[in-house]
């Protein structure tokens, strides 16, 4: 006999964790570099990281909400939107306003908790109790894929901002080394 529960397929639970990734990725890698190449000090930096570090701590706070009111599903793309919107707008800023980043970035953390426990449930309503080891661990993977992908796609950003900074000052400078002759 078949179980009815077979929908979703366990990898897709990788996927829809993502967002935490990709968060992570970019608060514990990316993050302090962009802050040291805007002149913070190293103290300013770790203040900053142990202060986005709060969220994941205290998510036990207001995760349970995603069992109120609105379906699981709905929770995740608002959740998942929120933080994609947080992070967009932070990012718009830049370090040229730290605290405001900051206090973005923040939310983005209290915001995206509430995909990892929409994943939670979901999988724990939605899947046999195979299925839920399998979906378990496609979650890690997909937690772990975000965070390399998001500190590797900024800092790999950064890298080609630098290198078009200097792509550009290299003809200034071969322009003004020639009117020096």
């Amino acid at each position: 006999m078949r179980d009815s529960r077979q929908w979703p397929a366990p990898w897709l639970f990788g996927l829809l964790t993502l967002p935490l990734g990709v968060y992570v990725g970019f608060i514990w890698t990316a993050l302090p570099l962009l802050l040291s190449q805007a002149g913070l000090t190293i103290r300013q930096i770790a203040r900053i990281n142990a202060l986005l570090q709060v969220p994941p701590i205290l998510l036990f706070l207001w995760t349970p909400v995603v069992d109120v009111k609105l379906r699981r599903r709905t929770w995740l793309v608002l959740g998942a939107s929120a933080t994609a919107l947080l992070f967009w707008i932070a990012c718009q800023f830049g370090t040229l306003h730290v605290k405001l980043f900051t206090a973005l970035l923040f939310f983005a953390g209290v915001v995206v908790a509430l995909v990892v426990a929409s994943c939670g449930g979901l999988m724990g309503t939605m899947l046999s109790v195979p299925a839920q080891a399998k979906a378990s661990a496609w979650n890690q993977a997909g937690s772990f894929g975000g965070g390399v992908l998001g500190a590797a796609v900024v800092l790999w950003l950064v890298a080609a901002v630098l290198v078009a900074r200097h792509a550009r000052l290299v003809p200034c400078t071969i322009g003004l080394r020639s009117l020096n002759m």
